[in-house]
């Protein structure tokens, strides 16, 4: 059951009777950016290869779909799987499957498309979700459209593996939310808590540094510069990092769910008297929290320590962490 801190909604999960097949005509993939196809390609690899239509990326993610076209979709066709608003806009006059990428944080006074229920999503036939929460959002705004939790499909092959040994020293990797100026939660916390991560290597920790995409092209010269080695994709975080300290950002909610310690950084300018939700501030019993460069040393060791697996919390963000998300995303897609 979904934790009650969450303020979780109306479950929206898939019926465990009979599903009613229906013809389903071909479907089209588009994504611009890697963060899209790692959450659109597990689902898209499974759907029976006669349910797939034509494949559309960004020419620079070539490598991630050899055969697909390198260049946007046309305004027109069958209904097309993407993973973001942005990608969204560019198809307005297609039914779309819209698979939400994030843990489902939204901000307080932010009515914006790119978070689940926001506005301009009306083409959306089926909404793909992480969680309830997700689901409940986006089926009160567009009650025409199906929608669903399936939990993260980008994380099935992370949610079956063996839980990993912890390396000595422990792997410890950094990474930041993207800089955005909706409110002051959506801004990252890297100028206030940079000192940190020299510091961490220097007490002893292999330190990694990584960071949304949109920001880590900013910072990458910066841990070039610093001696901290720098990875750019989250898989290779979760492939090496024993613990991930994080400012705000669905990538600690999804190294939690592996079952790994995490850390939470505050920086001044997140306010203690504005109450998001998730990560603000019910969301804090995942990790210690520091709010000062220096204390995170000590709220790494903190998280070693004393970690505690929180699987009634991380049940009600992921509708199912049994490796099993993709198969309810492609049956959702085959009952549309």
């Amino acid at each position: 059951m979904p934790s009650p801190t969450l303020g979780l909604g109306k479950s929206c999960a898939l019926p465990t009777s009979t599903l009613w097949r229906l013809p389903v005509p071909l479907i089209d993939l588009w994504f611009s950016e890697k963060q899209y196809g790692d959450h659109l390609l597990p689902i898209w690899l499974a759907l029976p290869p006669e349910h797939r239509g034509t494949a559309y990326l960004s020419s620079r993610l070539a490598h991630m779909l050899p055969g697909a076209l390198q260049r946007r979709p046309p305004h027109t066709g069958p209904p097309i799987l993407v993973a973001s608003y942005s990608d969204l806009r560019l198809c307005r006059q297609r039914q779309a499957i819209f698979v939400e990428h994030g843990s489902g944080q939204t901000y307080l006074g932010v009515d914006e498309a790119a978070y689940s229920g926001g506005p301009d999503r009306d083409n959306v036939v089926l909404f793909l979700c992480p969680n309830s929460t997700v689901a409940a959002r986006n089926a009160d705004r567009y009650p025409g459209a199906r929608s669903i939790a399936v939990g993260c499909p980008r994380l099935d092959y992370w949610h079956t593996r063996p839980p990993q040994a912890r390396s000595t020293p422990p792997v410890v990797a950094f990474t930041w939310h993207a800089d955005l100026n909706l409110v002051p939660e959506t801004r990252n916390g890297f100028r206030h808590f940079s000192p940190a991560v020299t510091a961490t290597r220097d007490a002893g920790y292999t330190v990694l540094g990584h960071a949304h995409p949109r920001f880590f092209r900013r910072i990458e010269g910066w841990y070039a510069q610093h001696g901290i080695e720098a990875v750019a994709t989250l898989d290779e975080v979760f492939a090496r990092a024993d613990i991930l300290v994080a400012d705000n950002t669905s990538a600690a909610f999804e190294f939690a769910s592996l079952d790994r310690p995490i850390v939470w950084l505050t920086p001044p300018h997140y306010r203690r008297d504005v109450h998001h939700g998730l990560r603000f501030w019910d969301a804090l019993v995942l990790g210690p929290e520091a709010t000062r460069p220096e204390d995170v040393p000590d709220a790494i060791k903190q998280a070693i320590t004393e970690y505690r697996p929180h699987d009634e919390l991380l049940d009600g963000l992921y509708a199912g962490r049994d490796g099993a998300a993709t198969k309810r995303a492609v049956e959702a897609i085959l009952t549309l």
